[in-house]
């Protein structure tokens, strides 16, 4: 599932959104933990990409910015190049051990124990 680094990390004015972040992570742990007798593993991914239409507003153009400068990579994630490798890999059968594990495609923004 993907959640967000919003659920683990202050970011005001994004209340509403971490806690619906923060549920989808409780409820992949859990089916992490129920689910793998089954042979059905569940592991989530909190991306920081960027869509197509990010930054061509103001706003969006100031916290792309932002981002840059935070991001240790310099650089926002871009969906197909950043994350959909990591997505593919754990809808793989390479991926079959591991479960309930929390994986960052954030460039380095946060780093996850």
């Amino acid at each position: 599932t993907c959640a967000s680094g919003s659920a683990i990390s202050s970011t005001p004015g994004f209340t509403a959104y971490a806690m619906g972040k923060a549920a989808i992570m409780t409820l992949t742990r859990k089916a992490a933990n129920e689910w793998a007798q089954f042979g059905i593993v569940t592991n989530y991914v909190l991306p920081i990409t960027k869509s197509d239409h990010f930054g061509a507003d103001p706003q969006s153009a100031a916290a792309l910015a932002q981002i840059e400068r935070m991001s240790p990579v310099r650089r926002m994630g871009e969906p197909y190049d950043d994350a959909s490798p990591i997505l593919a890999f754990l809808a793989s059968e390479g991926a079959g051990y591991l479960n309930g594990a929390m994986i960052g495609a954030d460039g380095g923004m946060q780093v996850y124990a």
